[in-house]
Order: C-alpha cells, then structure tokens, then sequence
C-alpha cells in the first residue's frame, strides 16, 4: 500500500485547523463588543460587591455611559457624581428620580472642569441631571444631530472667564432643549442658553436665569473707555459720546437665550431672566455698561419666538442698554410673549421686542412692559433706540395685537440730557402693516443744571426730550389701522441754587411729544385709519391716564378683544409693582442672586441742582411728515397739553445788562391782530362819520387814503391832513385822519411793549391733532380731532435788600394749536369732527427792595393762535367739517415798589387768533399774489370750502397794575407807570380764490383790558427814600382790540353761506398819584370791528345771510396836581365788505361796505344788487331806507323787498327802488323826494 496520501493530506487538517482556531481568536473581541449591554444602571453606592459590577451596574457615569452599548440606556440613581462627562455615542442618558419624583435628581459636579457635560454623538438624550461646577459650560453639545437635553438643573457661577453659557449648542441639528432650569452667574458675558449653526432646534419650557453682576473692579478685566464703541453691533448707530474717556470700561452682558445661524428654531413657552448689574462703588474711575437680552437671534430665517415670559434688568452707572426678545431673519415669528425690561443708568437704550432683517416678519399679541430711569440719554438714532417694538428693514413686516406699556423717569443734568422714547418704531419696512395694537408710553422728564463755570453764560443748555407712540420711517405703504396709542409726558425744571453769587445758566427744556409720527422721503401711499390717539403733554407736572379711560373705552367698545386687553393693561398700570420689585421676590428663591443683586437693583443715578429758564413743549397727535398720497381716516385723536412755568425768588443781578430792554419778537401783536382789520376798522370809522364828506373825494384821494390807513402809512395821512385845499379848517373827516395818524406816530401807545421778557421765563407750546407735509394727493375724512392746550404762567420775585434791589418778574410765551394743518399737492379734509381749545392765565408778580436803590417791574407778553384747519395746496377741498376753536386768555402783570422816587413799571400784552378754516395762509392777505380781475361766471376755482359748521370763539383779559405804596408823607417825585394791550381776533374762514359755499360760521371775539397806576400812601412800611428823578408820577396807556371775521378772502365765489359775528371791548384806563405836584396821565384806545364777510378784491358774494353785533365801552380815570388824557376808538359792524365785488341776493343785517378795486388803471366798481336789507323800505346810510346801512358804494338799486331765500323759495321777488333814482330815468344824479321815506316797489318772475 502507498502511505505516500495518507501523508498528504493530514499535513492539510491540521493546517485548516490551524486557520480555524485563528480566526475564532480574531472574531472574539466583536462578539463580545456586541454583548454590552441596552441598559445600565447608576448608583453612587455601588461598588466591586454589587453584582454585575462594571457590567450592569457602576459607580461612574462615564464608565457606565463606555459600557453601555450603541443607543442604549443609562439609568442613574440619586447621588453626587464627581465628574465631567463625554457622551460619544448614541445614548439615553436617565436620572431614574426623574421618572418618580422630577424634585429629585443626581447631581454632575464638574469640579471645576471648563464643561461639564459635552456630547459629540448623534443621536442622544440627556434628562434629569444637575450640573454645577463647570467652569466655562454646564452642557456643550457640538457637531451632534438629534440631540435631546431635558429636565435638567444647569449651574454656572464663575466670575473669571469671558464667557459662561449654561447650555451650549453649535454645529448639529434636530436639538430639543426641554424643560430644563439653567442658572448662569458671572461677571462678563453670560448665556443661558447658546445655540450656533444648528439645522432645526426647539427650545421649550425652560427656566433661564443669566445674571452679570459686579463684584469689584479688581475681579475683573478692565479695558480703556474707547472700547464702548466698539461693541456696537454693525446695524447699530455709534453711542453717544462718553463723558470720561479716560476712565477704565467694566462692561456686563448677560444673554437668557442665544441664537446664530440656526434655522429653523422654535422658541416657546420658556421663562428667560437675564439681569445686568453694573454699579462701581467708585462710578468717578469706571465707565460701567450693562448690555442685557433676554432672547437673541442673529440674521437667519424661520425663527419662532412664542409665548415665552422674558423679563430683563440692566442697571449701570454709565450706559445700560436692554433687549428683551430681538428676533432676526426671514419669516420670523414672535407672538404671544410676556417681556418685561427694568432700565437704569446714566444713558439708556431699552427695547422691549426688536425684529430685523425679516422679510414677512411678524410681532403678534405680545405684552411689553418697560420701565427706565434714566440721569442723562435715553435712546439714540440708530436702531438700539428706546422702543417697546422696533421693526427694521422687514419688508411686509406685521405688527399686531400687542400691548406696550412703557414708562420713563428721566432726571440728571441737562448737559448730558436727551431722551428719544418711542411705543413702536418700525423702519424700512415696505407694506408693513400695524394694527390693533395698544401702545401707551409715559414719560416724567426733570432737568436739572450743574453750576459748570466753564459753560458761557449767554448760551442756553439745551435738553431735547422727544416721546412717540408709534413711529413709521422710510416704509412705503403701511398701514397703521386700529390702534390705542397713548402718550403721556410730564416735564419739569427747577432752580436748586441757594448761594446769591451762583451765575444763573440757562436752560432750554424741550418736549415733543407725538402719537402717530410717518415720515421719511416721500412715503408712498400712508393709511393711517380708526385709530383712538391721546397725547398728554405737562410742564410742572405729573402725567396720568386716569382721566382718560372712560372715553377711550367708549370709542373702542365695538372691538370686544381690543377694549378688554385696553381695560387689563390700564388696571395693571394703576395697581402694578415695579418689574425691579418683582424681580427681586423671584430671584429671592434662586441661590446667590438676592445678595447679588438687591443693593445694584435699589441703584439712583446721582442727581445736580439747575435753573429753570424756558420750556418748549410740542404735541401732535398724528404727525406725517415725507409722504406720499397719505390717508387719514376714522381715528379718534385727542391732544392734551399743560403747561406751567413757576418761577418763585429768581434773583437778577443789579449790574447785569438788558434787563429791562430785552423785547418781545418783532410784530408779534401785529401778527396776532391783522393789520388789515385794524386798518379797515379806522376806513370805516372814517367814513361812517364822515359820509358825505368823504364821497366828495376823489376816486384816487379815497383810494389812496384807504390803502395808507390799512398799511398803517403815517406820512401819507399826515400829507393828507396838512392839505388844506383838501379839507375845509373845520373838517371832521380830517380831524378824524389826523387823530388815526396820532396813533400810529405816538410811540408811546406800543412802546411798553419793548420791556416784556424781563424774567427767564418763556413757555412755548404747539399742539397739533393732525400734522403732515405730503406730496400728491392727501386724503382726512371722519376722523374726531380733539386739541386742548392749558398753559400756566406764575413768576413772583422780591428785590434783595443788599447787592440786588431791584425786582424783575416777566415772562414772553407762545401758544398755538392746530386741529388739522399741513401741505401737499392735493388736499381733501372731509366730515371731520374737531375741536381746539387753548386756555392761558399768566400772572407776574414783583415786589421791589426796601433800599433807596430799589425799583421794581413786571411784564408779560404771549400770542395765543388757535386753528381749526389749516392746508396749503393747489387743490383743497374742506367739505362737510364741524369746527369749533375757543380760545381764552387772562393776563396780569404786577408791579409794587415801596421807595419814595423810584419805579413800579407793569406791561401786559396778550393777543388771541382763532381761525376755523384757513388756506394758503401765506398769501391770503396778498391780493397781489393773484389775477386782479374778478372770477368768470362759468369759472370754478380748484379750492372748495363747502357744507362745513365753524363756530370761533376768543376772549382776552389783560391787566397792568403799577403800584408805588409809599408811607407818609407824600413829598417824593415816585413813579407807577402801567401799560396794557390785549388784541382778540376771530374768524371764521380765510381763504384766497375758492368756492366757499353753504357754510354756517359763527365767531365771537371778547377783549378786556385793564391799565392802572397808582402812587399812594401805605402806613405799613417805614420811609425810604432815593435819589430824585424826573418822570411822570403816575402814567398808564392801553390799547385793546377786538375783531371778529366770518369769511376772509379775495377773488371768490361766496354762496349760500350763513354768517354771524360779534365783537366786543372793553378798555380800562387808571392812573392817579397822592403825590404833590406830581403829574398822571392816561393813554387809551379800542377798537371793535366785525365783519361777515371780506373780500379784498372781486369776488361774486351771492346767497348768504350775514348778521353781527358790536359793542365797545372805554373808561378813563385819572387823578393828580395835573392831569393828561388822551382816547381814540374806532367802531365797525358789517355784514359784507367789498372790494369791487358783486353782492347779490343776500340777506344783509348789520350793514355793507363797498370800495372800488383799482388795478393798474382799470377800477372794478361793487355792486350791490338785489340783496334784503332787514326791512322793505331797503337799505339805511346812504340809502333811503331804514334797514341795515350801505356804505361807500352807490350801487344798491333794485333791493329785495322780501328776505332773499323767499324770494329764491318762490321764484318770485319784490324789488325796491328809491324815486329819483338815476336807475328809474333821472339824469345821472340823485334827485326828487327825501331819500328813506318814498320808495316802491314791485313784483317780478325771476
């Protein structure tokens, strides 16, 4: 047998054997990897004898998370774990507590370790664990998707490190972080919670407190002052300007929840607290910012921010600026959050919602609650502005259904002092729409002045403060539709020096205060509709909403949703706590906060005395300005301003220059009470006395004296006057020129007024319902406009017995309010309800020294302008408004002296305008502005006025009282001079070449004045006497004014308009001297004029009904060794007054004046055909009749014997004509029976 294969083949076994064995050892390892376990289990207390130790069970959770197999489970007990852990594979990591009993679970400490727990694994979740120790992270999670970290306890303290963040997520997708309670404390930068290039991330139900507080300067790093700027972020706008750059910066800033570059993410239902507190105890070597958010998305898309309860605190010596949500990104979403933002510094930039960069973004039913108090700055011109919602460059941007509630308390020196406070800012925002929402921002503004010698003297501190509702810039098309928009502004400035020496700064306080503000270049197509507006604007004073209440509820009442959240919002305001005291109990329960942070919260910005010198306060309620085709509809719009100026012992030093010789602004009477009607006033005068005299003149000597007295040319008069060709020696109608050029030559008729700004006092208010400068076609109609101004003025001083004896008390002011005023191409202002309504009481008060040097003076001038409707366009339509303007004034000026041969000087000046309806205000007084001849019959003209009720209403009183009180006896040469002005002036409409057609207008205008001087005996203080002067001992002069116009225009068509007018003035004049051989004097003049309607050049007048009534009393008193008093008073009542116009089939009750219009050498004859003179018999003046007097022109036949609306009613008419009349077949002149008793007349088909 051949062993020569069996040989073979069994070195073949054993070799595959051999390779079996081998590859059974290389296979062991995985099998025994695949045999890890699904689950283990934790527990601190386990060691090598619990069993299965170090497979199923461990001591570590690290090791257990390494021996647990891929997606596995890793259950852990109760305990405390020193350990940092890595998570690099797919786990589910358990606290076992979590499952019973969420109040319990085991605790990771990092033992100061930079993380505490990091995962790089997909796949993982994380749940029921506490962390604390780490150093620089609590949780950090990076390139890992699908990664859940929930009910968790994450605590972060560590105020060394630049940056501490609570949970941190970066480069990963599908994170859900859920339910967890992150508390991060540090000294710098602090995040909650931070996530970073994540695809798709849900935050949820988490508690998040980020706390940045300061322990000591030294504990942390410092950088140069300089760096501030620096970090703004690029959309940002520079900060204000630091006042000590050379101090060291100690900047904290603490994020509740972070995001950048992670789309999409939902954040929801989380309650996020993130606190600032920077207060150096030695604020004069540190520059301390606070940078506070709550919730912060970079520019992404996608990002939703729903119903989470955010609530931030930045305090800080220097600057501190807060966020609480800012959503950034395409399609962001922000609804249904509660924000709350506790403001203090120096400097302030809150915002309590902020979106950008967010195309179709929307803000929707969120609760903003905002409080700032403030030393210096609030808010800049760049996007960190103080706003409850600010929305930027977001095309389609919505903002709807939010509740703001913002308050401000601003105090500090005004050098540093500029507050800009807005409800809602939207910019750049195409088509955005802002609705329903409920804005409410109230303001308290106390300025106060540093005694800084370095600062001139001569140049007014200035401190602009500026408070909006809702502002929209450079967004075409928006639409702000049904919104609740209340601002409430209180502004205050006081004098807190107590040393003489102290030099006296002025200081300008300003305070715009706005409720809807569009502006920007040219705004297209602005709706700005069913709004209810309130804007509250108080000098001295301390704004509140309560007053109110019910009448925005009343309007609001149809939206069930709008007037409940309205009623929670102001019941909140009236019972709520401070977010800083609510804070405070909630951070009571959060370990090593309270400490921390109570005595920073309690924080006041130090606080310097000043001097108050002027207030101006501006109040609009709607403000457009830049747009494009606006339109103003269906709002409710109220404006409230109050202003009071006190001044109490304001010293003015005896050497300082100007004090009596500072003057009022130039022609501010004038401007007040036009010179025209003043003018037109004396003409009448002249002529009403003087009838036949003066139409014996010549058409160019009547022409030329007319245009003298209303131009006020004195020369001419006096040429006139002088002509005795002219006038006969005896002529009255010289006489009366002459004592009209009197007037106007004597310069001590007007010259009191040149001492009237004697102290620094000056109150400027404006006040608007509806403001805009447009371009195109502007539309407002059926909107309710309510405009009400109150201004006090109280300034007392007393003359010092040492370095300052004199007295000084005075103030100058303006007032003017406007229910409807702007400009565009085209205006429509239709079925408006408005009301403005301007109250004044002025009262100045000086008492002089008791040294032979000592006098004393006090003076007041202000001009009071109320308008109903004010447009300037080329096309303008008023049409079917109620207006009404009341305007009432009352000034005294007080002057008292108490030493023999000195002075007690008193001026009071105050003029009233009240307009209904006025256009192109600047031209209307112009005739040459326009086409001198008459309209055509088929002519229209492109301004309509037509179906609006107008009703103005002025009284003026104004009072001059200078008192010298003197003890016995008598023997001095002492003087009292006093001089009173008041001019109150109405009117109806004014308007140059318009239809004005069935109007009803009614205006009223009251003026009285009251001057008075006296020198006499006062026992009560002992005799002073000073060095001897010579003036009048007792001198008074007043002037007073009263005008009342129903329709103001030239070259129109006047139809169907019914027209009442009444003015009345009263003129008082005192002037009496105990004193022997002393002198008193009295200078008085009134004037009264109404007229129904004027026109300055043709006009065609047809259908109205005009009426009026005049009064006028003036009372001279005077009393001394000699005595000198001199009056003049001119009176008119007239129902129409013509320049070369028709008057036809009107109803004429209080008289018609008609005047030729010359033009180049062409005259324009009035006429005055067919009108109803209140009696058959026709017309009186120059007429035969007795009804109401035609003056001046001859062209009155045939007269309506019947009122001309039954004469229109029946198409029939009774004429009248006077017999002899050259229009029945005289010659040329009148002549036959006695003019007023033959007449006839007779019927006629119209």
């Amino acid at each position: 047998m051949d062993n020569s294969r069996v040989k073979g083949i069994r070195p073949l076994r054993l070799l595959f054997a051999l390779t079996v064995l081998v590859c059974m050892m290389l296979t062991a390892p995985a099998a025994a990897e695949e045999a890890l376990p699904d689950r283990v289990y934790v527990n601190a207390s386990y060691n090598d004898e619990t069993p299965d130790y170090g497979y199923l069970n461990f001591s570590s959770i690290q090791e257990a998370i390494d021996g647990v197999a891929e997606g596995g489970e890793v259950w852990v007990y109760n305990g405390t774990y020193a350990e940092n852990l890595v998570i690099d594979k797919s786990v589910n990591a358990t606290a076992v507590p979590e499952l019973l009993d969420p109040d319990y679970r085991p605790i990771i400490d990092a033992m100061g370790e930079d993380v505490g727990i990091e995962i790089i694994a997909d796949n993982v979740s994380f749940s029921g664990f506490g962390v604390v120790n780490a150093s620089a992270v609590g949780i950090h999670a990076h390139g890992a998707s699908a990664v859940t970290i929930e009910h968790n306890a994450v605590a972060v303290s560590n105020d060394t490190y630049d940056e501490t963040h609570g949970i941190f997520v970066e480069d990963g997708a599908g994170i859900a972080i859920l339910s967890n309670q992150v508390r991060v404390i540090g000294s710098s930068t602090q995040m909650g919670v931070a996530i970073e290039g994540v695809d798709e991330a849900y935050v949820y139900d988490n508690e998040i407190v980020a706390v940045a507080r300061l322990l000591t300067p030294e504990g942390v790093g410092m950088e140069a002052n300089p760096v501030v700027t620096a970090s703004v972020t690029e959309e940002d706008e520079p900060l204000f300007a630091a006042d000590a750059v050379d101090l060291a910066r100690i900047g904290m800033e603490p994020n509740g929840i972070w995001i950048c570059d992670s789309a999409p993410v939902a954040i929801e239902s989380n309650r996020v607290v993130a606190v600032g507190a920077c207060t150096a105890d030695d604020p004069a070597l540190y520059y301390s910012v606070v940078d506070a958010w709550g919730i912060r998305s970079c520019t992404w898309e996608n990002i939703k921010i729903l119903e989470n309860n955010v609530t931030v605190v930045g305090t800080a010596a220097n600057l501190s600026r807060t966020a609480g949500i800012y959503g950034a990104g395409d399609l962001t979403l922000i609804e249904g959050n509660t924000v709350e933002t506790y403001t203090m510094a120096r400097e302030v930039q809150p915002v309590g919602i902020r979106l950008g960069y967010a195309d179709k973004g929307q803000v929707l039913d969120n609760f903003v609650d905002m409080e700032v108090e403030c030393a210096g700055t609030t808010g800049n011109d760049g996007l960190r502005r103080a706003a409850g919602i600010i929305a930027f460059d977001s095309y389609k941007a919505q903002v709807l259904q939010n509740t703001v509630s913002f308050t401000l308390a601003a105090t500090g020196p005004v050098e540093a002092c500029q507050v800009q406070a807005e409800g809602v800012y939207i910019e750049l925002c195409d088509e955005s729409r802002v609705s329903e929402n409920i804005v409410i921002v109230e303001s308290v503004l106390i300025r106060e002045q540093t005694c800084d010698d370095s600062v001139e003297a001569e140049t007014p501190l200035w401190a602009p403060s500026s408070v909006t509702g809702i502002v929209v810039r450079v967004s075409d098309e928006p639409e702000i539709l049904e919104n609740v928009v209340h601002a409430f502004g209180a502004v205050g400035a006081f004098d807190g020096k107590t040393a003489p020496d102290d030099s006296i700064q002025s200081v300008a306080e300003e305070l715009a205060m706005t409720g809807i503000w569009v502006r920007g270049g040219s705004i297209k197509n602005p709706v700005v509709a069913e709004n209810v507006v309130l804007v509250d604007a108080q000098t001295i004073g301390i704004a509140g909403p309560g007053a109110y209440f019910a009448e925005t509820q009343a309007v609001i009442a149809d939206n069930s949703d709008l007037a409940g959240r309205y009623a929670a919002v102001m019941q909140d305001r009236q019972e709520g706590t401070s977010t800083a005291a609510c804070l405070q109990a909630y951070l009571a329960d959060v370990d090593g906060l309270s400490a921390v942070t109570e005595s920073d919260l309690e924080f006041t910005p130090e606080i310097e005395d000043i001097a108050l010198v002027e207030v101006y306060v501006t109040t609009e309620g709607i403000l457009l300005e830049g747009v494009l085709d606006p339109i103003v509809c269906y709002n409710h719009v109220l404006v409230y301003q109050d202003s009071t100026v006190i001044i109490s012992d304001l010293l003015l030093r005896g050497g300082e220059e100007g004090i009596l010789t500072n003057t009022m602004p130039a022609g501010l009477i004038g401007q007040a009470f036009s010179g025209e009607q003043i003018g037109q006033a004396a003409v009448l005068s002249l002529i009403n006395e003087n009838g036949s005299e003066w139409q014996s003149l010549s058409e160019a000597d009547r022409t030329a004296i007319t245009d003298a007295v209303i131009a006020g040319d004195a020369g001419v008069l006096a040429a006139y006057t002088e002509d005795e060709t002219l006038f006969t020696a005896d002529s009255g109608l010289a006489d009366a020129i002459d004592r009209y050029q009197a007037l106007l030559e004597n310069e001590d008729s007007f010259g009191f007024l040149n001492a009237t700004r004697l102290a620094a006092a000056v109150p400027v208010s404006v006040s608007y319902g509806l403001l805009y400068d447009a371009e195109g076609d502007a539309e407002v109609y059926e909107n309710n406009f309510t405009v009400r101004t109150t201004t006090i003025n109280l300034v007392i001083t007393e003359g010092d017995n040492l370095d300052v004896p004199d007295a000084a008390a005075g103030s100058a002011g303006l007032v003017t309010a406007f229910g409807v005023s702007g400009t565009s191409d085209s205006i429509e202002v239709a079925d408006n309800l408005i009301n403005v309504d301007t109250q004044g009481v002025y009262l100045n008060m000086a008492r002089g020294g008791e040294i032979a040097t000592s006098d004393a003076a006090a003076g007041t001038a202000h001009l009071l302008l109320a308008v109903g409707v004010s447009a300037d366009a080329e096309d303008e339509h008023i049409l079917n408004n109620n207006i009404t303007v009341r305007q009432r004034t009352s000034a005294q000026a007080q002057a008292i002296n108490r030493v023999k041969d000195e002075m007690a000087l008193s001026v009071a000046a105050t003029a009233g305008v009240g307009i209904g309806i006025v256009l192109d205000a600047s031209e209307v007084l112009d005739p040459e502005t326009y086409e001198p001849a008459p309209p055509n019959p088929d002519e229209w003209f492109a301004d309509v006025i037509q179906g609006n009720t107008v009703s103005v209403t002025n009284e003026i009183l104004v009072e001059a009282i200078a008192a010298m009180l003197l003890p016995a006896p008598l023997d001095g040469s002492s003087n009292a001079l006093s001089a009173a002005v008041g001019a109150a002036a109405s009117f109806g409409i004014v308007a140059p070449e318009a239809d004005v057609l069935d109007n009803v207008v009614n205006t009223t205008a009251n003026q009285r004045s009251i001057a008075a001087a006296f020198v006499e005996e006062d026992t009560a203080y002992p005799a002073t006497l000073a060095a001897e002067i010579d003036l009048p001992g007792a001198g008074a002069a007043n002037l007073g004014a009263a005008a009342s116009g129903g329709i103001l225009t030239l070259r129109s068509y006047i139809e169907n308009n019914t027209v009442y007018t009444e003015a009345n003035s009263e003129t008082v004049v005192e002037a009496a001297t105990e004193e022997l051989l002393e002198d008193a004097g009295v200078l008085a003049g009134t004037v009264v004029a109404d007229v129904g309607i004027v026109s300055l050049s043709p006009s065609y007048i047809d259908g109205n009904t005009v009426d009026g009534a005049g009064s006028l009393i003036l009372m001279g008193m005077v009393g001394g060794d000699r005595v000198d008093i001199e009056g003049l008073f001119l009176a008119l009542d007239l129902g129409i007054l013509s320049r070369g116009s028709d008057a036809t089939f009107n109803n004429i009750h209080n008289g018609y004046l008609g005047l030729p219009y010359y033009y180049e050498e062409e005259e324009y004859e009035p006429y005055a055909f067919y009108n109803w003179w209140g009696d058959a018999s026709g017309p009186s003046g120059f007429g035969p009749g007795t009804g109401s007097p035609v003056t001046g022109t001859m062209n009155y036949e045939p007269w309506l014997t019947q009122p001309a609306d039954v004469v229109l009613e029946t198409g029939k008419s009774y004429f009248g004509l006077e017999i002899g009349s050259p229009n029945i077949g005289g010659d040329g002149y009148r002549d036959g029976l006695e003019p007023g008793w033959n007449t006839l007349s007779f019927p006629l088909a119209l």
